[in-house]
């Protein structure tokens, strides 16, 4: 049976109703045997580093998201992440989610770009690999990488196009992919998709979040990811163990 992995979820949040044994065994039957717990704020970094140590199917990440950078500035909360990583060093497989996002602009934009630049710091000093969330902000996301240099990690839930595909392999990133390409009508997209390397992408679901065809509607699972493979592999003509 092929393995895959979720590299990007959010199953452990405490506000998400999720059965977690049996979602488990669910990733586990379809051949996925390995978890990234991705955190959003302080509170939901200790859950998943909690969460990882009780499974050993899961890794954690630590981090904070751009909706929630005017609040962890103003209430001055950066220091409580920082702690938080250096007392569970061996613990953490990396920083994230974190970046910009001038979609829904939560936070203004400066207190993201600041919130991303500070957590770029503690990935570069601790060695982490970095999961990033830029939505209709790719220009200054790369104008705040240019300052920065050792900067390892994945861009996930990639739904752009082929100038930023060049610029998420130019620098040497890897590219997210997830339930999108399976209900998207963006042919660009999915174009730009179809030609990039297979072997800078990883798989991810954003669980509980874009749900894949044929369950949209319903809360997304990390057995999901399956679906996903499944549906790249179709899309770039190549076999699903390639694609695995």
């Amino acid at each position: 049976m092929i393995s895959l992995a979720d590299s990007h979820c959010h199953i452990h949040f405490s506000e998400y109703d999720y059965d977690i044994d049996k979602t488990l065994e669910g990733a586990k039957q379809a051949g996925v045997n390995m978890l990234i717990a991705i955190s959003t704020e302080v509170t939901n970094s200790i859950e998943s580093i909690e969460f990882a140590k009780t499974h050993s199917s899961v890794v954690a990440t630590v981090g904070i998201h751009p909706h929630e950078a005017t609040k962890t500035l103003k209430n001055n909360l950066f220091g409580d992440l920082e702690k938080l990583i250096v007392e569970n060093i061996d613990d953490i497989s990396g920083i994230g989610e974190c970046g910009l996002d001038y979609y829904y602009e939560h936070s203004g934009r400066q207190d993201q770009i600041k919130l991303l630049e500070m957590q770029l710091d503690l990935a570069i000093k601790h060695n982490l690999p970095i999961s990033f969330h830029v939505r209709e902000a790719f220009d200054d996301f790369w104008a705040v990488l240019n300052n920065f240099d050792s900067v390892r990690g994945v861009v996930h839930s990639f739904s752009s196009g082929q100038k930023d595909m060049d610029s998420v392999l130019g620098y040497g990133l890897y590219v997210g992919i997830n339930g999108i390409i399976t209900f998207s009508r963006e042919e660009n997209m999915l174009e730009t998709i179809r030609q990039a390397p297979l072997e800078k992408m990883l798989l991810e679901t954003d669980a509980p979040y874009l749900t894949p065809k044929p369950y949209r509607g319903k809360i997304n699972k990390p057995e999901y990811v399956r679906l996903v493979a499944e549906f790249l592999a179709e899309l770039k003509g190549v076999d699903l163990a390639n694609v695995a």
